[in-house]
């Protein structure tokens, strides 16, 4: 920093540098300005001799190297700066200086979240999914439209699974209290959903009166650490998910529901 400042009360004045050069701390005096007194004159403009951040105290014009790194230096005394309004002036200047502080840390890119994603339900009596959307194996990516189906019902992925960037959530999905846990969120800024995310030695879906507090991670990497059996979708598009009736469990073999998953791109 090149900075004028006033040093009398009579509004005379004086220009230094104070810095880091490489990460040493510098600091100099006497940083004059061609063609005018020094010390500056009475009603001299601090603001524009005050250069801001410069490289150096070359860059400053300053003719005294107080001091590089940390120390105790002596500096220059009113009584040696020249100018005999000051040459009895018997006070004697040292500055102490301290290294430089570490640079800030490089803030973190802003976490990417999903898009508006959902699931698309058909109830298998009044929507019943089209021959193009008819393929039962789970995380096959179908056409756009067997999610956009308006016969469809719509649930919100973002607002019932509560996105981190990667989240591992558990849920209750049944009147029963019965419980799943999926993965939703950003890999490497791909959305990704998975589901089928089990715990070992506890039966799945979780039973009635589970704790989902307990069972939710939150932010983990992948699906691997939320324990997805099932990847249903990596990119944007709709994926055939996970039925009811396909959980492995025989209180829903009836069920006839089912699900696809819209998934958008994280931003």
């Amino acid at each position: 920093m090149c900075a004028a400042a006033s040093f009398n009360e009579d509004g005379s004045g004086v220009r230094a540098f104070m810095g880091c050069v490489g990460d040493t701390v510098t600091y100099s005096e006497n940083c004059r300005e061609p063609g005018m007194d020094y010390p500056f004159p009475p009603g001299f403009d601090t603001k524009a001799l005050t250069l801001g951040p410069v490289p150096t105290s070359h860059d400053c014009n300053c003719e005294s190297l107080v001091g590089t790194g940390p120390g105790c230096f002596k500096a220059n005394d009113f009584s040696s700066n020249g100018h005999n309004k000051y040459k009895d002036d018997p006070r004697s200047f040292y500055a102490y200086l301290s290294k430089c502080a570490p640079p800030a840390p490089t803030p973190p890119p802003p976490m990417k979240l999903p898009g508006k994603s959902y699931w698309s339900i058909y109830d298998g009596v009044k929507a019943i999914p089209g021959d193009e959307c008819a393929i039962w194996e789970v995380g096959t990516k179908v056409p756009d439209s067997c999610c956009t189906d308006e016969s469809t019902m719509k649930v919100s992925m973002n607002d019932y699974l509560n996105p981190m960037p990667t989240q591992c959530q558990a849920a209750s999905f049944s009147e029963d209290g019965s419980g799943v846990r999926a993965f939703f969120g950003c890999v490497d800024d791909t959305v990704t959903y998975a589901e089928n995310c089990r715990v070992d030695n506890m039966e799945y879906p979780f039973p009635p009166g589970f704790d989902a507090k307990a069972l939710t991670l939150g932010t983990v990497p992948t699906p691997e650490d939320c324990g997805c059996k099932s990847l249903v979708g990596v990119g944007g598009g709709c994926f055939k998910a996970n039925d009811f009736s396909t959980n492995g469990h025989n209180k829903f073999k009836d069920d006839p529901k089912h699900f696809y998953a819209f998934l958008s791109a994280c931003e």
